[in-house]
């Protein structure tokens, strides 16, 4: 994008400043333009005043939420121009948007974090005159999040306890589908530059005791939005609560309830939600062996054969061989999969038609860790990949491009050279089509 190029769109923006489908597509251009870009600067020199512009005049909801986003951008990667963001008129504008309550606040949100982390001492004296709006809006039941937050971080007006009970919804109500619906949407609100944050405040929401309290949801509520709200706080919870909250969550009965409704489950989000949640309970060796017991493993493969080739399907399989991969380090677990080949359920089956057959490289290098850790430490699986069909698609993906020399590397010595330990003669026959290579 040349300097022509941003005055040209300035001109335009000028020019079309009441249409309000021209300035969307001015904004997304200007957007593509600069993001990731890294001398941006001196480009979009008068950006940021038709920007406020737009803030302060713009009576299109769509035109300003698109606004916020690009201004976020310039906070975010820009020293000079961030600067002209920081005067009162600016301020007055955007407050003047919160309390309307029509327009998205969380990327509003991010652009006076943003600020605040490029020059906190202006952006807390432009704050300072709002900061009765912000305490009104922290105690509303909706957008929050974002005032809840300027309060804690930038104006020290609450501390960590007092910010986290004003977001979390009261435990007689937290697991109906307004206290979940309100649950779902302060996580999300959460800006990802706010990390720290969103860990605290679900540590804060386990100590509660809602986990016991969602144990009844699963028994109560069917509705598929409900769903999707839900599988989205317990997945939250799990990835940044910390080891404690995990266990909590298996502990309770919760994730069992996950295994038992995956079978049925056949919407791609909340599947998606409860293939996250099940990989990263297995970081815990302790919640290994209760997820074995509660039997997650028996509708392993019936899950990888439906949701392979559906919607979101990628993403689920990546995460549930991700599970078995942590999952077939410890023997125990060897020990059940063997036992659930023996009636049937025949896991090293799917892992090698997925390994033959897909397409998607994370999956693909996903099936080689997991297959890998079954083979290591313990002859027990060795049999079940002992077959002409595996040894040939193994061959197969070494010669292939679409593998890093890592990964050919694990396939060759950690998977081939040692199913060759449990029956030489045998092998030396599956691999007799490949000598000359």
């Amino acid at each position: 994008a040349k300097i022509g190029c941003f005055s040209d769109i300035c001109s335009l923006f000028k020019k079309w400043c009441n249409d309000e489908s021209v300035i969307i597509i001015l904004l997304n251009a200007v957007y593509f333009m600069t993001t990731g870009r890294e001398d941006i600067e001196d480009s979009l020199e008068n950006i940021p005043n038709i920007l406020q512009e737009i803030v302060e005049t713009n009576t299109s909801d769509r035109v300003i939420d698109d606004a916020f986003d690009l201004i976020k951008i310039i906070v975010r990667d820009t020293n000079a121009l961030q600067a002209e963001f920081l005067n009162p008129a600016f301020f007055n504008s955007i407050f003047n948007r919160l309390k309307s309550n029509t327009i998205t606040s969380s990327s509003i949100t991010e652009v006076l974090l943003g600020l605040e982390t490029k020059n906190a001492r202006k952006t807390n004296d432009l704050l300072s005159p709002h900061i009765q709006l912000l305490k009104e809006l922290s105690e509303s039941d909706d957008s929050n999040v974002g005032a809840v937050l300027l309060l804690h971080k930038c104006l020290d007006g609450i501390g960590d306890t007092e910010a986290f009970k004003l977001l979390v919804p009261d435990l007689d109500v937290i697991y109906t589908k307004d206290g979940v619906y309100r649950l779902a949407a302060t996580i999300g609100a959460i800006p990802y530059t706010e990390l720290d944050f969103e860990k605290q405040f679900l540590v804060h929401l386990v100590s509660t005791g809602s986990s016991e309290k969602f144990i009844h949801a699963f028994e109560t509520q069917i509705e598929v939005e409900y769903c999707r709200n839900l599988t989205y706080v317990l997945k939250e919870i799990v990835m940044y609560a910390g080891d404690d909250a995990a266990s909590s969550v298996v502990k309770s009965g919760i994730s069992e309830h996950l295994i038992n409704s995956c079978e049925d489950c056949s919407d791609g989000e909340v599947m998606d939600n409860i293939s996250t949640t099940l990989q990263f309970l297995t970081y815990d060796d302790a919640n290994i062996i209760q997820l074995g017991e509660q039997g997650v493993l028996k509708c392993v493969p019936t899950l990888l054969k439906r949701w392979i080739g559906n919607e979101r399907g990628e993403s689920i399989a990546d995460s549930l061989i991700k599970m078995l991969t942590k999952m077939s380090v410890l023997v125990v677990v060897k020990e059940r999969i063997v036992s659930l080949v023996n009636v049937g359920v025949k896991i090293p089956e799917v892992l090698v038609d997925i390994f033959e057959t897909s397409s998607d490289l994370d999956v693909l290098k996903g099936t080689i860790d997991c297959i890998k850790n079954m083979l290591t430490d313990s002859m027990m699986l060795h049999e079940h990949f002992s077959n002409q069909k595996f040894i040939d698609t193994c061959i197969s993906r070494t010669k292939g491009d679409d593998l890093d020399t890592e990964y050919k590397v694990k396939i060759l010595w950690s998977i081939v050279t040692r199913l060759s330990y449990n029956n030489p003669s045998k092998f030396a026959e599956l691999l007799s089509p490949h000598t000359h290579l």
